[in-house]
């Protein structure tokens, strides 16, 4: 096995572990019968957990993995987000923000794409340049950050335009 190889598996292993805690986390603060909406959640864990690791073995379905990583973490993302200003108290605090708030299962979604694209980012890179310069590229294109950013903002609007519209 070569160390490029062994790093990749290595990140895969602690993204798989990452999604366990955090899915068996989720999932003791409801179950999923309680609220047809809690189906989402549930499957984007499960998609994490089992399907995930795999493509991200696999170099041919790294890119693929990837991509739905990362749409998952901005799905997630939004979610929290929405569920936090619905379920918001009326005074807040830092209390309140470190303990009760959904703040750190927000860190939590984008530790998970952070370990992805670092799976990604090794399995692009061959092994002559891995300690050469970083490429540069277009920071707004796929597959750098801009591009999730974009995409954050955009189906940010989208889903509050469907909340407010149809309510």
């Amino acid at each position: 096995m070569t160390q490029k190889r062994y790093l990749s598996v290595a990140l895969v292993i602690c993204l798989l572990m990452i999604s366990i805690g955090s899915f068996i986390t989720h999932a003791r603060g409801h179950l999923i019968s309680e609220n047809p909406a809690y189906l989402v959640p549930f499957l984007a864990g499960l998609i994490s957990i089992l399907v995930l690791p795999l493509m991200f073995l696999n170099k041919r379905l790294v890119a693929y993995a990837y991509l739905i990583n990362g749409m998952l973490t901005l799905i997630g993302t939004i979610t929290l987000i929405h569920f936090a200003f619905v379920s918001m108290p009326r005074r807040v605090n830092l209390n309140y923000l470190i303990m009760k708030s959904v703040l750190p299962d927000i860190l939590i979604l984008w530790s998970v794409f952070a370990i992805g694209k670092l799976i990604y980012d090794l399995e692009m890179t061959s092994a002559n340049t891995l300690d050469g310069p970083r490429p540069k590229g277009r920071f707004i294109r796929y597959p750098n950050m801009g591009y999730w950013l974009i995409h954050l903002f955009a189906l940010s609007i989208i889903y509050f335009l469907g909340h407010v519209l149809w309510r």
